[in-house]
């Protein structure tokens, strides 16, 4: 279990929460990290829609739109506070920040910098899982958020921070395939 400490208290970037600066499962901001299945708290070998624990869910039974703890993927790693940010945390990253495709110790990804304060995070752009096949390695970085994308349509969904080195954006994705999570604090 990650042991919060001073330097992991969050970086404030003048914005409604404070970002972890590595991803979970990671020890510096180079570095990848673990794969998660939206609402899975535990990495796996394979991201396969017959081995994800949500298959067949959608929204939730409750009118619920958002990840309780224990399904947190930051929250079950990390602890106290920590959480998967929402759909609309990572739009405000995207809206109150400069996103600058840049390389960091061999790891592409975005160094992402306030607009408030001048603070940055870098994002690694790290692929993801479909299946047993890492797909788009070093080339798109997604992430999940804990809210849901999920209707009586689109079951499993949730929503996900998506780009590569020509967009950014924040879209409702199947969630059993493997990807980031970044933390945040409250």
């Amino acid at each position: 279990r990650f042991e919060v400490d001073t330097l992991w208290e969050g970086y404030d970037l003048g914005l409604s929460v404070k970002w972890a600066h590595v991803n979970i499962g990671a020890t510096y901001p180079e570095e990848y990290g673990d794969y998660f299945a939206w609402g899975e708290v535990s990495p796996k070998a394979e991201y396969l829609l017959a081995n994800y624990e949500r298959s067949g869910e959608y929204c939730f039974a409750d009118g619920r739109k958002v990840l309780e703890s224990q399904d947190d993927a930051a929250t079950a790693n990390w602890g106290g506070k920590w959480r998967m940010p929402t759909k609309d945390e990572w739009q405000e990253l995207i809206d109150n920040c400069s996103w600058n495709w840049t390389t960091i110790k061999s790891a592409p990804g975005y160094l992402i910098t306030s607009k408030i304060n001048g603070k940055t995070i870098f994002l690694p752009a790290t692929g993801y899982w479909s299946g047993t096949i890492r797909e788009k390695w070093d080339e798109y970085g997604r992430y999940y958020s804990k809210t849901s994308a999920g209707d009586v349509y689109n079951r499993g969904w949730g929503y996900a921070l998506m780009f590569d080195k020509t967009s950014i954006e924040v879209n409702g994705v199947y969630g059993y395939q493997g990807y980031r999570v970044r933390a945040v604090l409250p």
